[in-house]
């Protein structure tokens, strides 16, 4: 189970790199408990990823090490792990630094699928 997760995070974060809005939403399940918005729809996820990658916007991320993947009740994971994050906005304005990411993980039919996101970003830099 640790290889399926492992792969599943590091092509989440693959999506997310190359912009693909529609495979980063499919990741999530049908109601999340998203960072500090409650539990909210896959449209709402939708609509704050295609601003995060809006046209222009340029986003790299990238796992640090291996995530640390804990069962936390039947069919339900817990993943901890960072990464490097940098996003270059269509004005030239960029953000780059470290998201310490705790995720929980449903499965259905062994797909993974994000239940519960958060994250602690740090050592953030910004640019003009």
């Amino acid at each position: 189970m640790q290889s399926l997760l492992t792969k599943f995070l590091a092509e989440h974060h693959r999506k997310s790199s190359n912009g693909d809005v529609d495979g980063v939403v499919a990741d999530y399940g049908a109601k999340v408990d998203h960072f500090t918005n409650g539990v909210v729809s896959r449209d709402f996820i939708r609509k704050d990823e295609l601003e995060y990658h809006a046209p222009g916007s340029r986003v790299t991320e990238t796992m640090i090490g291996q995530p640390k993947i804990e069962r936390s009740a039947p069919g339900s994971f817990t993943a901890t792990y960072s990464i490097n994050y940098h996003r270059i906005r269509p004005d030239g304005r960029w953000t780059k630094g470290v998201s310490d990411i705790e995720l929980t993980i449903g499965m259905s039919d062994d797909q993974p699928y994000i239940v519960r996101q958060r994250a602690l970003n740090r050592n953030i830099e910004r640019g003009p």
